[in-house]
């Protein structure tokens, strides 16, 4: 099945990435270890590219607006198809921020203004992009000072950040941050607000858009990318070698798409898999309800599967609404994205906020600090 093959393929391409995020990336490994990146086939469209510049947000996005969020963009088998293809990030993360000083320290900690100005109502988001290391040459070839100062890079990669603003009602704008140029002919340094891509990375990309319609264009796929993963009802946790990732697959397709899983064996009987049976009349009984039956955890090609309802037995990740503070706080109002992600994952597991059966209370904060 090739939708299958697709799936394994990037589940091992991000195991691979987030392993490289951990060295110079642990705040953000440790959240989306635990909480997982999210993953749909890297050739599946569902949006054409004029809608996602025309409305990059969506009405769901807007209603909710999420405090983080990763998603799996890559394609895995990029780097089999020789020079000239076109040049994707292989991972894109967002994360809400609480203030414009906040995305300053964290995107440059200059001694000037990193961003342009934003209205006081408006929610600002950072928009991380991982890409290869051998990109690097292409995207920014000239390799000036502030090409180096515009990325951060680790081991065989390199990270662009890219600052959006998100007015009140429902308007993305990508925002223009504070850039310099050498000019050798007069010996000259001069600073000119720009888009972290500029018009010569565009070209490079072999894109006919604008710098503000490509950043569009990469915003709304990873944020539809992730709405996506809440239209299939179940949430499918798969982890390996400590890095969690979750994978999109539709309720109704489950029993077909892990198949191939290793056998469970219960007092001689083989276990089936998690599975949805419909409401249903029985002859001479009452009608059964509409409910979820089957294996929830097993081995799957070297991966350990989780799965659960969202919204029935837990509460939702995807809607947490929580702004990130870059600003030093004292250490018994604060919380670490690592701690964040541990604290949010053993709550669904605790069975806060379900719907169906017992609820238990929230776990302690203070359970999760070092």
């Amino acid at each position: 099945m090739r939708f299958k093959r697709t799936i394994l393929d990037q589940l091992d391409d991000n195991t691979k990435i987030m392993g490289r995020m951990k060295a110079c990336f642990p705040m953000e490994y440790g959240l989306y270890s635990q909480i997982g990146a999210v993953v749909l086939p890297h050739d599946e469209a569902f949006l054409e590219e004029s809608a996602l510049i025309r409305e990059p947000l969506s009405s769901w996005f807007n209603q909710v607006r999420p405090s983080f969020g990763a998603v799996v963009t890559g394609d895995p088998h990029s780097e089999t198809k020789g020079r000239g293809h076109p040049i994707h990030p292989r991972l894109m993360h967002f994360l809400k921020m609480k203030s414009p000083r906040d995305i300053k320290k964290r995107l440059f900690e200059r001694g000037r203004d990193a961003i342009q100005p934003i209205a006081p109502t408006s929610d600002l988001y950072i928009f991380t992009s991982y890409f290869d290391e051998r990109d690097w040459a292409r995207l920014f070839p000239k390799k000036t000072r502030d090409d180096w100062n515009l990325c951060r890079f680790f081991e065989k990669a390199f990270a662009l950040e890219l600052p959006l603003e998100i007015t009140q009602d429902g308007r993305a704008r990508p925002l223009k941050i504070f850039r310099e140029r050498y000019l050798a002919r007069i010996g000259v340094h001069t600073r000119y607000w720009d888009y972290p891509y500029t018009r010569d990375a565009m070209r490079i990309i072999n894109s006919k858009l604008s710098p503000v319609e490509y950043i569009l264009r990469e915003i709304g796929f990873t944020l539809r990318c992730y709405e996506e993963a809440t239209y299939s009802i179940i949430q499918v946790r798969a982890t390996k070698n400590g890095v969690c990732t979750l994978v999109n697959v539709n309720v109704e397709e489950t029993p077909d798409f892990f198949d191939d899983r290793e056998d469970v064996i219960i007092d001689g009987i083989k276990k089936r898999i998690f599975h949805i049976v419909r409401a249903h009349e029985r002859i001479g009984s009452r009608g059964v309800r509409l409910h979820f039956r089957g294996l929830r955890q097993f081995n799957w090609n070297g991966y350990q599967i989780e799965i659960s309802v969202p919204g029935r037995e837990h509460f939702d990740i995807k809607e947490v609404n929580i702004a990130t503070d870059e600003t030093a706080l004292p250490r018994d109002k604060s919380l670490e994205m690592p701690e964040l992600g541990a604290w949010l994952v053993a709550n669904q597991k605790n069975r806060f906020a379900a719907m169906v059966g017992k609820c238990n209370p929230p776990l302690p904060l203070d359970d999760f600090r070092p």
